[in-house]
């Protein structure tokens, strides 16, 4: 199974990402950092009111920052809100 990359760009930013570069891009990282098939990962694009909201409800901090990551990997999962992976093959890299 190939590489999974869920791209989600909110409407207002069409117009400034190119999808298929950013593909190409993880893409080269992947292979850089050596991450085997089968993996997936999402990248999304949007604005400071939902970083902001994403920062406050899940990492308690009142405000926007420029990324906002999480890591599913399981020496990760420490967090407040550590993630339960389905039983499969993937490599479930973040969000």
């Amino acid at each position: 199974m190939p590489d999974e990359i869920e791209v989600s760009i909110k409407e207002d930013f069409r117009e400034l990402v190119n999808e298929y570069n950013i593909r190409r891009i993880v893409q080269q990282v992947l292979e850089l950092e050596k991450i085997p098939p089968p993996c997936e990962m999402s990248i999304v694009f949007t604005d400071n009111k939902t970083i902001h909201k994403l920062n406050r409800d899940y990492r308690r901090i009142d405000r926007p920052t420029d990324v906002l990551s999480f890591c599913m990997a399981a020496e990760e999962e420490k967090g407040p809100f550590p993630f339960i992976l389905p039983p499969d093959d993937i490599t479930h890299l973040g969000e």
